[in-house]
C-alpha cells in the first residue's frame, strides 16, 4: 500500500525495475486495534471472516501483536466497520 500522495513517485521508481505491479485506486484500510488479541488464536480468522461474510475483497493484509489490517476498496469502507464491529461486539 501507498499513500495517494506518493503513487507517482512510487510507479516511477518501480517502472525502472523489473518488478511487476498492479496500480489498485480507490482503496482504504481498516484496522481493528487491541491488546487484549495477542496470543488469542483467531483472531485473523475472525477480521477475515466477518469482510467475506459481506464479500468484501482483502487486497492486502497486515499484522501486529496489536493490529489487523486489510486494504479494501474505499466504497466497502462503512460495510467492513460495520462487520468488524459485529464480529468483535464492539
Amino acid at each position: 500500500a501507498v499513500f495517494s500522495p506518493d503513487v507517482d513517485r512510487t510507479c516511477e521508481v518501480l517502472d525502472n525495475t523489473e518488478f511487476k505491479y498492479v496500480l489498485n485506486t480507490g482503496c482504504g484500510k481498516v484496522t481493528v486495534v487491541g491488546n487484549a488479541m495477542r496470543g488469542v488464536p483467531g483472531v485473523m480468522a475472525t477480521f477475515v471472516a466477518a469482510l467475506a461474510s459481506k464479500k468484501i475483497a482483502i487486497l492486502q493484509t497486515v499484522d501486529s501483536d496489536t493490529t489487523i489490517s486489510a486494504i479494501i476498496k474505499e466504497e466497502c469502507l462503512n460495510e467492513a466497520v460495520k462487520a468488524l464491529h459485529e464480529a468483535f461486539k464492539l
